[in-house]
């Protein structure tokens, strides 16, 4: 068996994202740790809020590397490590809103770690269903009853899926959106 690097990252937010669409995709793979220490086949445990950002290597067997990378090229970003491949990098699209709208940002206080971005469409939908304390708050506590909620809600099952990622097993997490 012949394992093949389909995403190399020091981005954090983005491995959840990448194991949840192999995962859906059915594609076995592995996460290693930069310099080559095999974390766990299937899955990486949740990283300590307070772990310095490691880079991280998602591979997979040789046949399945062309249908993994393609599942995993929107989440490639300019702050993921290009990948050191011998097929040419897929195009990078990083977060969910289209080229066109302005980009939210939403992070994970418990480590400040990034989730992900969204539409300013998904973004209204969502706060729509959260509770505010005031006019300018910007921070949210969300655990799986607040995550099934808002898919209940109608929210875009892509922003439903990155909170689900993010929040991991933990019971809940406070995140903050900013623009």
């Amino acid at each position: 068996m012949n394992l093949v690097a389909v995403l190399r990252t020091a981005e954090p937010g983005l491995l959840p994202l990448a194991k949840l669409t192999l995962d859906q995709a059915g594609i076995p793979y592995v996460v290693s740790e930069r310099g080559g220490t095999i974390m766990q086949l299937g899955y990486a445990p949740d990283s300590p809020a307070n772990a310095p950002p490691v880079a991280f290597e998602i591979l997979v067997n040789e046949e399945d590397a062309a249908q993994a990378r393609e599942l995993v090229a929107d989440l490639e970003a300019g702050v993921s490590a290009p990948a050191e491949t011998s097929a040419p990098p897929a195009p990078a699209k990083t977060d969910l809103a289209s080229p066109a709208e302005p980009a939210v940002s939403l992070t994970d206080l418990d480590g400040n770690w990034p989730i992900g971005r969204i539409t300013d469409a998904q973004l209204e939908a969502m706060l729509t269903h959260l509770e505010k304390e005031s006019a300018d708050d910007r921070e949210f506590y969300v655990t799986n009853a607040t995550i099934d909620m808002l898919s209940d809600a109608g929210l875009d099952a892509a922003v439903v899926a990155m909170l689900r990622a993010a929040l991991g097993t933990r019971d809940g997490m406070d995140m903050r959106w900013d623009v």
